[in-house]
């Protein structure tokens, strides 16, 4: 065929065909198997690192073209033949002694013989192997004329290299595997998003063994749903966001840059209600931790185009401009407002001290960091 479906992003991949991250699909052997036929596995990453390095220079010791064999020694038993004949799709045991072949075991060979039988007493020894440097149509057409369905694939010096089938042969003349830079199959490995995400890509990359020290961290927010309700009437006092008909005009040609969905300019204009979600995300905050000392409340106020992304261009863009400032003295006004109501009114503040109590239960506070002394310790 004179189709090309390889992949131009980099994987390598003949096919455009992914093996997602998950424990109970993306295995040694599935990221073997797919590599032959051009795709890619991704081992994941709930996974320890010790094992995933095992996997992976498991699957770059395998053969690129050839099957990987089952192997026992003479001396195993039929039960152990048995136990591991279902393993591959050959569906065959290749008995070793020295490195090299001396027999094959297949289900038919197993059949009405006491599972205790060593395997030398059971196993075909009218051999019939194939060298290492056969394709894949030479393969089939070695197969195809001396009448077996498979064969073990030796090397010059008779050592076991692998093991091929007609259907392996032929499926060897329609894909082509997978390659690293090194001819080794490919394969890859998720790394997650928790952690230190750069030193186990680079760990991995390399195979090389990763450590690493914590030397800092945030807690979740604990929420105080009383100073929310409080901060909530003060924002709708305030009100929104009011952007004059140049301003508009700037929002939308920088929404104009946007790819995907976003609210109308005119939102910034309207308050949205109050919503506690214990599970909402977001970035991480120092914030964090103070909420486990003493009850905190925070907003958010629109001193950027709706829908405008953080950490990107268009939201420097909107930031220096009037439009900012308009978004931060909303803010501004809301929390000192709160902080009034706070000042004075005492039953408020005793409100929102038990709620926090309750929250925390008898959850005892410590520092991620731990004991030791913060990475920029200014305060010495």
């Amino acid at each position: 065929m004179d189709v090309d479906l390889s992949a131009i992003d980099g994987t390598g991949t003949t096919i455009p065909l992914v093996v997602a991250n998950m424990t109970a699909i993306a295995g040694r052997r599935m990221a073997e198997t797919m590599a032959r036929r051009g795709g890619l596995t991704v081992i994941p990453q709930d996974i320890p690192h010790a094992v995933v390095d095992s996997v992976i220079t498991w699957v770059k010791q395998r053969h690129p073209f050839f099957d990987t064999p089952i192997t026992l020694s003479p001396q195993s038993t039929v039960a152990d033949a048995v136990s591991l004949l279902h393993k591959r799709a050959h569906g065959a045991v290749v008995v070793v002694e020295g490195g090299k072949p001396v027999g094959i075991i297949t289900e038919d060979d197993c059949k009405s013989v006491d599972r205790f039988t060593q395997l030398h007493q059971v196993m075909s020894k009218d051999l019939i192997t194939m060298s290492d440097a056969l394709g894949a149509r030479e393969a089939f057409d070695f197969l195809n004329q001396h009448r077996h369905k498979l064969a073990p694939v030796v090397a010059s010096n008779g050592d076991l290299v692998g093991i091929m089938t007609r259907l392996g042969a032929l499926r060897g003349t329609l894909y082509s595997p997978a390659l690293d830079t090194q001819g080794r199959l490919r394969v890859a490995a998720a790394v997650g998003i928790n952690g230190d995400v750069a030193a186990k890509a680079a760990a991995l990359g390399t195979e090389t063994k990763m450590d690493y020290e914590v030397i800092g961290g945030t807690h979740d927010l604990l929420l105080n749903r009383t100073l929310g309700e409080a901060m909530q009437t003060n924002l709708e006092k305030v009100g929104g966001v009011k952007y004059t008909e140049e301003e508009k005009a700037f929002a939308r040609k920088i929404q104009s840059s946007f790819t995907f969905a976003y609210p109308a300019v005119e939102s910034a204009d309207s308050i949205k209600p109050l919503k506690i979600e214990m599970d909402a995300g977001g970035g991480s905050t120092d914030v964090g931790d103070v909420s486990y000392a003493l009850p905190t409340v925070g907003l958010r106020a629109a001193t950027w185009a709706p829908g405008t992304p953080a950490h990107s261009w268009q939201a420097v863009a909107c930031g220096g401009t009037e439009m900012g400032t308009k978004g931060m003295l909303v803010a501004a006004k809301t929390m000192a407002l709160t902080a009034i109501d706070l000042f004075t009114n005492p039953a408020l503040i005793q409100q929102s001290k038990d709620e926090f109590l309750k929250m925390k239960g008898n959850y005892k506070y410590e520092a991620l960091l731990g004991t030791r002394k913060p990475a920029l310790n200014y305060r010495d």
